[in-house]
């Protein structure tokens, strides 16, 4: 656990956690809360194996990095790189509304909306 610890911190850098939670939306899509990134770096909170492969995919490292014991320093201007794999559900789609420059916020609406068609049909 502290050394989940200390590469979320080197993720983090300079960043405040309130940032760097925004930061792994825009990349990933993946919405975490900036306190439940502070509980993690704090070591009040074990993140769960799909949070590491969040982590990993705005990182760009490999999920054995998060475990392994060695500090090493990466650059705090996370970019998506085209073609990039991102391992968790819905890749594609992610990549898509990312290429076609439509923000999650968008996605969010459109998901919605097809919520209450759904309950409107039935």
């Amino acid at each position: 656990m502290a050394e989940i610890s200390k590469k979320i911190d080197l993720i983090k850098g300079n960043l405040s956690y309130s940032e760097l939670a925004d930061r792994i939306y825009e990349k990933t899509g993946y919405k975490i809360h900036y306190t439940t990134l502070q509980k993690y770096a704090t070591g009040k909170r074990e993140p769960s194996k799909k949070v590491l492969k969040v982590l990993s995919a705005y990182a760009e490292k490999p999920l054995s990095w998060f475990l392994e014991d060695e500090e090493q320093e990466i650059p705090h201007d996370f970019l998506v790189n085209e073609n990039q794999e991102i391992s968790y559900e819905y890749q594609e789609i992610f990549k898509k509304a990312k290429d076609k420059k439509i923000p999650p916020s968008s996605l969010k609406l459109f998901i919605e909306a097809v919520e209450e068609a759904r309950k409107e049909k039935t």
